[in-house]
């Protein structure tokens, strides 16, 4: 895995360059996220973690943030 990758519930997801496109810095930010998702899931913030990668109903946030690869 790499430093842009976590996982969750038995998948690999990605952080996508949307977050670079998005927020327009020199950091590589889709490494910030990712270990964001590393924490949360260690935390047993699982709520939050669902929430982000599939949205709640219908609403789909930040489906163009990740990716998953396995």
């Amino acid at each position: 895995m790499t430093n842009i990758q976590f996982k969750w519930r038995g998948s690999v997801y990605e952080c996508t360059e949307q977050w670079n496109e998005d927020f327009n810095t020199d950091y590589d930010y889709r490494v910030f996220k990712a270990n964001e998702f590393k924490y949360l899931i260690a935390e047993g913030h699982y709520a939050v973690v669902e929430q982000r990668l599939h949205g709640i109903g219908k609403e789909k946030i930040d489906k163009n943030y990740y990716k998953k690869i396995l």
